[in-house]
């Protein structure tokens, strides 16, 4: 199942995202032109990432496909390879606040 649902985000993915938006604000305000925050991974395990400022050139109207190597030759199934590159992006469980039963996505610092 994909796990593209806001509700369902991993702390990992709260972590990274307010970190993303934390810099990108950052370079913004340092005056920075034609760069987006981005990660940048360093190691699987442990999960290790690097935050940077990159160019939006270079990676405007790109696209990053899935390697090869993540799918099994049957083409119907993902590889240890892959599990690894995914685990660490799903760990971690946010409680979720909800007001008149509909889950309340922003949080304010």
């Amino acid at each position: 199942m994909q796990r593209c649902a806001g509700h369902i985000a991993s702390a990992t993915d709260i972590s990274e995202s307010r970190t993303l938006g934390e810099n990108a604000c950052r370079y913004a305000l340092e005056g920075h032109n034609g760069v987006m925050a981005s990660i940048i991974r360093k190691q699987d395990n442990p999960y290790i990432v690097e935050y940077q400022a990159v160019p939006v050139c270079n990676v405007a109207n790109a696209e990053k496909k899935v390697p090869t190597d993540y799918i099994n030759e049957e083409g119907n199934d993902v590889t240890p390879k892959m599990l690894t590159y995914l685990k660490p992006l799903i760990q971690g469980e946010v409680e979720q606040e909800y007001v008149n039963g509909i889950p309340k996505q922003m949080i304010l610092y």
